[in-house]
């Protein structure tokens, strides 16, 4: 039994090593092509992946409402991807306005209806980031079907040549090993390189969720704010 993926594995190694012998790039590639067939954060085995669903009247709706404002409007996508708001629904972005000073800690451990918020991976941005446990935490998330919320590095809208933060909802891990995320800022934007913009950053937190067990609605306004 264990022997039939090893033996699976080294035939599909020597085929990439053979088409990929005569470029300097080989290396890359190959960990490129088993990256798309194996995960390699924790132990080596074949996962399965699919995209989580978008639904077309959410993204048709929902929007960013301010500037500052993409932390509780990618709480609120989530949760109406997860049929737990309507389209319609802002209460989220309407009650933050349009303050600056937020961050995910203003959604870890809060709570609507049945799910729970959680932020992960608040160390420092450098060298020394666990960009790997972040990578595998963010595939198991998805291979569970959850979606993840991520901080990534934009281009300001407002300052050129500065640096802002903007916040996707990941939805889909691709053959190769990257992600697909997308935000509606106000217009909808889908990206496919979040590794790779994660690496360029030296690390970046997520909001991840939990569906709690108990029933009943536990409405908590929350507290402000962040850049986007």
């Amino acid at each position: 039994m264990f022997l039939s993926p090893v033996i699976g594995l080294l035939v599909a190694l020597s085929f990439i090593v053979m088409n990929e012998l005569l470029t300097p790039l080989a290396p890359d590639r190959i960990f490129v092509a088993l990256e798309g067939i194996l995960s390699f954060s924790g132990d080596l085995r074949r996962r399965h992946f699919r995209p989580l669903p978008l639904d077309p009247n959410v993204l048709a709706k929902h929007k960013q409402l301010s500037g500052y404002s993409c932390i509780p409007m990618s709480v609120e996508f989530v949760l109406k991807l997860l049929g737990k708001l309507s389209p319609d629904d802002f209460h989220l972005q309407d009650a933050w306005g349009d303050r600056k000073d937020g961050s995910f800690s203003d959604f870890d451990g809060w709570s609507f209806d049945n799910v729970k918020f959680t932020r992960r991976f608040i160390q420092a941005r450098d060298d020394g980031f666990p960009l790997d446990d972040l990578f595998s935490a963010v595939e198991n998330e998805l291979e569970s079907g959850r979606y993840v919320i991520v901080s990534l590095a934009v281009p300001s809208l407002t300052n050129p040549g500065e640096t802002d933060y903007h916040n996707y909802v990941i939805w889909n891990r691709l053959r190769d090993g990257e992600f697909e995320a997308i935000t509606q800022r106000p217009n909808t934007e889908r990206i496919n390189d979040v590794k790779e913009r994660v690496r360029n950053m030296k690390g970046t937190d997520i909001l991840t969720y939990e569906i709690t067990p108990r029933p009943g609605a536990i409405k908590v306004r929350p507290n402000s704010n962040q850049l986007c």
